[in-house]
């Protein structure tokens, strides 16, 4: 028996209203070789009947029951029935663009070294999605291949869980899904990315993100901003300051502190503040001096003999990003090296 190409995973619960549509989009697709792995947690709903309805049209639709134990035990379990090399997640309230798998598939043949794909999104309906779900949409579009991923992914997620295509094995190597405290997605695309996994991006509209107020992402704990930012300071202390005793902080604001405070936690020393406020120049935060930009070049020349504290820019207002990134580049700081943007 051929093995399919594609493996879509795709876990659902009591999800009737919206799983009829999603199939359609999977049957609607112009590629051939896959197979649609529907894991039911415990669903109490007639989802589960519609799934076997269409398996009998269709053998490459499997469904695979279950206890309700939650998602990640769902996608652990419809990963361990996957048979394709590459397995596409796709969520029951979404839909998936009708070009993604063959779209994959030419990306896939032209760079074989990618290990994690990502696609456009496409918000639904839009008119009901808020200004900041947009402006996230607008900026997950805007990372165009591996090293606009890499360089972000310490800002915020920079794939959504249901745009994504990895290698079955190597997610599997690294110990699939982690259940915690923590959004399971993220985590995986942080140990993906600490295990030296490339990122592509191709330009078919991967899936058609349905926006509600139930989605986990805003009802579930387990996504709000606390959650991100401990499992960005925890792989940071792990890599990139794995050998800092000390860390600069670019931007004084809320988000800056609150990341401050999780580095102290973990035993790192705020070494001073970098801000654009001229009334916050001067001050101490936390026992550290709040300095002008002015002062990089001072205190993060080149020509220094020994290497400078790592920095990382922490700020929230839109467009502050960029103007950091520039400056700091301007002054021959090296991104990932000699600084990071975080959020």
């Amino acid at each position: 028996m051929t093995l399919p190409q594609f493996s879509i995973l795709l876990p659902f619960f009591n999800a009737r209203e919206t799983l009829e549509e999603c199939l359609d989009s999977v049957l609607n697709n112009s590629f051939e070789s896959w197979e649609c792995v529907l894991v039911d947690d415990g669903s109490t709903d007639s989802g589960a009947s519609l799934v076997e309805a269409r398996a009998k049209l269709d053998c490459r639709i499997r469904l695979i029951s279950r206890p309700h134990e939650g998602l990640v035990a769902a996608l652990n379990t419809g990963l361990e029935h996957c048979r394709g090399p590459w397995v596409v997640r796709l969520d029951a309230d979404d839909k998936m663009g009708p070009e993604r798998l063959s779209g994959l598939a030419l990306a896939i043949d032209k760079e074989p070294s990618c290990d994690v794909w990502a696609g456009e999104l496409r918000l639904f309906p839009a008119e009901t999605a808020s200004h900041g779900l947009h402006y996230y949409v607008d900026w997950l579009n805007s990372l165009k291949g591996h090293g606009d991923i890499s360089r972000d992914i310490f800002v915020e997620s920079p794939l959504a869980h249901p745009s994504v295509t990895y290698k079955r094995e190597l997610v599997q190597e690294l110990g699939a899904y982690r259940d915690g405290d923590w959004p399971e997605d993220y985590d995986l695309w942080l140990r993906l990315w600490e295990s030296g996994a490339r990122f592509g991006k191709t330009e078919d509209i991967a899936v058609f993100w349905r926006h509600h107020l139930d989605r986990l992402t805003f009802s579930d704990p387990r996504y709000r901003p606390e959650a991100f930012r401990e499992l960005k300071v925890e792989l940071l202390c792990r890599t990139r300051l794995k050998e800092e005793e000390s860390v600069w902080m670019a931007g004084a604001g809320r988000d800056s502190k609150r990341f401050a405070r999780s580095l102290e936690k973990k035993g790192k020393r705020i070494a001073g503040w970098f801000e654009l406020d001229p009334r916050k120049i001067g001050q101490r935060i936390y026992g550290a001096s709040v300095h002008s930009y002015d002062d990089l070049e001072r205190l993060f020349s080149p020509s220094k003999t020994t290497k400078s504290p790592h920095i990382l820019a922490a700020v929230g207002v839109k467009g502050a990003r960029q103007i950091i990134r520039d400056l700091f580049l301007s002054r021959e700081l090296v991104e990932g090296l000699d600084f990071t943007c975080v959020a």
